[in-house]
């Protein structure tokens, strides 16, 4: 079996735009754009990662001399 990534990761994306808007309008009746960009990217963030794993990508070393 295997996930249709590109609808999981809309769904994700959906559903933090949505909780984003609603967390930044949580407390104040105008926030400030920054603020609800803020908390859309912190919640699309989390929920991509609700979804997905990602693997660590070690840091390429110094080539040696």
């Amino acid at each position: 079996m295997r996930a249709k990534e590109y609808d999981v990761l809309e769904m994700a994306v959906g559903q933090g735009v949505t909780f984003g808007w609603s967390r930044a309008h949580k407390h104040i009746d105008k926030p400030e754009p920054e603020a609800i960009q803020d908390a859309i990217r912190d919640d699309v963030l989390n929920a991509i990662c609700e979804w997905f794993d990602f693997e660590r990508v070690p840091e390429a070393e110094e080539p040696r001399e």
